[in-house]
């Protein structure tokens, strides 16, 4: 029988290896999903479908129609709100703030009390004006860190993969404001004195899959020069951070020129582990693969909100509590097929281009005639022998391409809007309902299935706010007792 112990009873190897293996597992997991999916959808939407599209059909030439690209880039618009804003108003008329001292015994917080009346020490404000100075804040704040251009990379990301993440926090991209020591100074410019909210590779974010929508704990991870975490003095152990991280085939490409030394890097992971039962305090850890007997940093959960700093867009949650599902999975063979027969149609034309025989024995010079009619020339003049052009020239048709291949091209059109909610074209090919109906029919149904959508961005969008709402209460000054609406 294994010997069990509790958190608290772990040694810091123990804890170390404890979230390391947690970490790994989900990593496995996302990596594979990326790897086995996600990165084929991800090179569809970039046109890039060499080695994915069969390459031998009837010639080597291409012809692709993209459908997944016009789709999520005409889908992202329609659920994103083009310049969001958040309301505040304050709950209480007059808000009033105890001063709090730290005490020296016990380390907690009491409040300051006059020496003259005894009474404790308070900071009043004026609750709607208050109210209003946090809004207009907020709300520039929601331009400088960029709200717009992360959440639309986001949706992308939900449809095209699992889901979109998005990490909001305060003043620094990496670790959190309340780590002991000096920090760095980001290199983004959304990333400032001030909230932020900005979108994470999916692939680097590892979520609690015990329960993917109601998270635990939830993992980020980054590979960096590890000259950054040796200048990072908030963090402990960095003497053994070496650079060990396997470097990519598409880093190198992407550095080529650069040395061996430059390109070295550390992988690590910053670790949320949520306030709850087990972990009353809550947790922020930091981890290296190249430090294994103990963490990089180890604190307590690093806000006085209990919300998730890593906010998650999705829109097709699985029901048996697995990853969420791709938009694009359900379109994706109509890709493939739209190509194919673009491709057959492309083939055909150029086979069947209509031409001419010629009775060279009927012409008095054929290099002449022959040269005519390759020529661009027009009219084209050649010399028959007194015999009649038609005993020489005999044009050459083939028949059309079924009318069926072309209605192909309209039924993958209306199945791709089946499974997108997107309006398709209208099927001419035998409908016997008037073409109006059809299309308000189609256009009513996109646009419950865009409305359900763009309701799931906006609770995105109100998460997001009401976070940046509990870091300037934290961060920023006394503003307190408001809420969003």
């Amino acid at each position: 029988m294994t010997n069990y112990k509790t958190y608290e009873e772990m040694s810091q190897k123990e804890k170390r290896d404890f979230w390391h293996r947690r970490v790994i597992s989900s990593k496995t997991v996302i990596k594979d999903s990326f790897e086995k999916e996600v990165k084929w959808y991800l090179r569809f939407f970039r046109n890039q479908f060499s080695d994915i599209l069969p390459e031998a059909l009837l010639r080597s030439d291409r012809v692709d129609v993209n459908v997944i690209y016009p789709i999520i880039k005409s889908m992202t618009p329609k659920l994103y709100f083009q310049d969001p804003k958040c309301f505040i108003k304050a709950l209480e008329e007059k808000i009033v703030i105890p001063i709090m001292l730290g005490n020296q015994e016990t380390g907690e917080e009491v409040p300051a009390i006059d020496p003259v009346t005894y009474e404790p020490i308070v900071e009043e404000y004026d609750g709607p004006r208050s109210a209003l100075i946090l809004q207009s804040t907020i709300n520039t704040n929601i331009r400088i860190a960029k709200l717009k251009n992360n959440s639309k990379a986001a949706i992308i990301d939900a449809e095209i993969g699992n889901y979109g993440a998005i990490k909001t926090g305060w003043g620094l991209d990496m670790g959190v404001p309340n780590m002991n020591g000096e920090g760095y100074i980001s290199h983004r410019e959304d990333v400032g004195e001030s909230a932020y909210a900005i979108r994470l590779k999916p692939w680097e974010v590892y979520p609690d899959l015990h329960d993917f929508y109601n998270q635990e704990w939830t993992a980020l991870g980054y590979c960096v020069h590890p000259e950054q975490l040796k200048k990072d003095k908030r963090l402990k152990n960095t003497a053994e951070i070496k650079g060990t991280a396997k470097v990519s085939e598409s880093y190198k490409r992407a550095f080529s020129k650069l040395s061996e030394a430059d390109m070295l890097l550390t992988e690590y992971y910053e670790i949320y582990v949520k306030p709850c039962t087990l972990y009353p305090k809550g947790a922020f850890l930091i981890l290296s693969e190249e430090v294994q007997d103990d963490f990089l940093y180890e604190g307590e959960w690093p806000h006085k909100s209990r919300r998730n700093p890593i906010k998650f867009l999705y829109f097709n949650e699985d029901p048996e509590g697995g990853l969420p599902v791709p938009g694009v999975r359900y379109y994706v063979n109509q890709q493939k097929m739209t190509s194919m027969v673009r491709r057959i149609q492309w083939e055909w034309s150029t086979r069947t281009v209509p031409f001419v025989g010629v009775d060279l024995s009927g012409v008095a010079n054929e290099a002449e005639v022959t040269k005519a009619l390759k020529s661009g020339m027009f009219p084209k003049f050649v010399n028959t022998k007194g015999r009649k052009p038609g005993d020489v020239f005999h044009p050459v048709s083939f028949p059309t391409l079924s009318p069926a291949l072309y209605a192909m091209n309209a039924q993958i059109d209306k199945d791709v809007s089946r499974q997108a909610g997107t309006v398709s074209g209208v099927d001419p090919y035998g409908s016997s309902v008037e073409l109006a109906s059809v299309a308000k029919m189609t256009d009513a149904t996109e646009q419950i299935r865009q409305s359900e959508k763009a309701d799931i961005v906006k609770d995105l969008l109100t998460e997001i706010l009401m976070q940046f709402e509990d870091l300037y209460k934290e961060y920023a000054g006394p503003e307190n007792y408001t809420t969003i609406d």
